[in-house]
């Protein structure tokens, strides 16, 4: 996209967050339409269910309107709004499961660099089953694994970003990026020998667009 455009999206965003924390209604539902299908993904990323993640969608932007006035930098509203909706993820399952934390997960001794990016064949978008099975391989990774992949593929944040969303360094971001295409890879490569199909041997995009996948 052209920088120009870039940034003046950038200033209309700012300019939204602003008015919300004046608390304008409008702005506020402006803001909720640009970012429920963001904050509904990583929701469900964690929980892997429709109800928990329409109840943490709700508790996400109903936070944002008690709290956005004590965000300081509007610039920043992407990364916090996140956030907060996954430390209500989080919230929510270990109080369901008060015995196992996602955050419990022993991660790898951190890479310094990510491997090229995973790249999956476009037919795993475009039909059905594939893009089943996908989903499927998806869900099975880890909580904190899902998240990561979330954030870095459909919301197309930095490593950066997201070990400050995640709480975490950047060497454990890239780690669980790693694992979890390994893990992609692996999965996809068990059941090209089942079936005798052969998905790598065809025109390939990256993991995502996630929107079709996964949302």
């Amino acid at each position: 996209m052209d920088k120009g455009i870039l940034m003046a999206i950038n200033e209309q965003e700012i300019m939204l967050v602003r008015a919300v924390q004046n608390k304008d209604q409008k702005s506020f539902e402006e803001l909720y339409t640009k970012y429920y299908k963001k904050i509904y993904a990583i929701a469900f990323a964690t929980t892997k269910n429709v109800s928990d993640a329409e109840d943490i969608l709700q508790i996400t932007f109903s936070k944002v309107w008690q709290s956005i006035s004590s965000l300081e930098d509007p610039s920043a509203f992407n990364t916090w709004v996140q956030k907060i909706a996954i430390n209500e993820s989080k919230t929510l399952l270990n109080k369901r499961k008060p015995s196992v934390s996602i955050d419990d997960e022993e991660d790898e001794s951190p890479v310094t660099e990510l491997e090229s990016d995973l790249m999956l064949p476009e037919v795993y978008a475009e039909k059905e089953d594939l893009s089943a099975r996908l989903r499927q391989i998806i869900y099975e990774l880890s909580d904190v694994q899902r998240q990561t992949i979330t954030l870095y593929y459909f919301d197309n944040l930095t490593i950066s970003e997201i070990a400050q969303i995640m709480d975490c360094t950047e060497g454990t971001v890239k780690s669980r990026l790693y694992l979890a295409r390994k893990a992609i890879r692996t999965e996809i490569e068990d059941q090209e020998r089942k079936t005798g199909t052969t998905f790598f041997g065809i025109p390939a995009i990256p993991l995502l667009p996630f929107a079709k996948i996964f949302v």
